[in-house]
């Protein structure tokens, strides 16, 4: 039985592959046409049950992305409310040191209306080389998050994500999160766990048309939060 859950769910499979989870934190990821969809919903079942949802009230808009840590069960994706013009990839794996499967992913198109503020997480739109504004990070596990409106707007572009465990004020306190150091394709996201400590988004080799919007959240004990992630745009 495999490990990860990546495939497309449309209106003529609404239902994904189960797989064997081995307990801990994890990443979900659905991104794609919605159409008719009203949700992608996570589900569980322990010892031969049947399934049950992991969350009553998970809806996904697009491009949205959550941790959880789960005990070890079977878990599985299913969606509802699909029509033919509703094509969604779907991602669930483990948050090892480490990445997702790497594989091309669908535009995602713009990111959707957010409202709250908060220091703890990282969103914003990165367009030329630099780095994105610094969060303490209380330890545990995360998702590391980055999307484009278009393949052109990667244009080269590297994004890492970095730690220090110092102040963080000079360019030697930092260090690349290892297994963070990504050359993006159009659209990914992965997991990771670290100890408390600073975090930035790194990005260099931007080109004259980059723009990528990048995430970095807890992912708590259950899922990540049901309201919208807040812009700092």
């Amino acid at each position: 039985m495999p490990r990860f859950i990546n495939e497309v769910l449309n209106e003529g499979n609404t239902s994904s592959d189960v797989i064997e989870w081995a307990g801990g934190p994890g990443t979900f990821v659905a991104i794609g046409t919605w159409g008719g969809a009203t949700n992608v919903k996570v589900q569980m079942r322990i010892q031969g049950s049947g399934f049950i949802d992991v969350s009553n009230d998970l809806t996904f808009t697009t491009g949205k992305v959550a941790g959880f840590q789960l005990c070890p069960c079977e878990l599985k994706v299913i969606l509802t409310g699909s029509d033919g013009s509703t094509s969604i990839r779907v991602r669930l794996a483990p948050s090892h040191q480490g990445w997702l499967p790497q594989d091309d992913l669908p535009d995602t198109g713009t990111s959707p209306p957010h409202t709250m503020t908060a220091n703890h997480f990282i969103n914003e739109i990165m367009d030329s080389n630099g780095a994105s504004t610094v969060v303490k990070w209380r330890g545990g596990p995360g998702t590391f998050s980055a999307f484009a409106d278009h393949e052109q707007a990667w244009d080269g572009a590297t994004v890492r994500l970095q730690f220090s465990l110092t102040g963080g004020t000079e360019a030697s306190d930092w260090a690349d999160v290892p297994g963070m150091e990504l050359s993006f394709n159009q659209n990914d996201a992965g997991g990771f766990q670290l100890g408390p400590c600073l975090l930035r988004v790194k990005m260099e080799d931007a080109g004259d048309t980059t723009e990528l919007r990048v995430r970095v959240v807890p992912a708590y004990q259950g899922w990540l939060m049901d309201a919208p992630i807040p812009s700092t745009a």
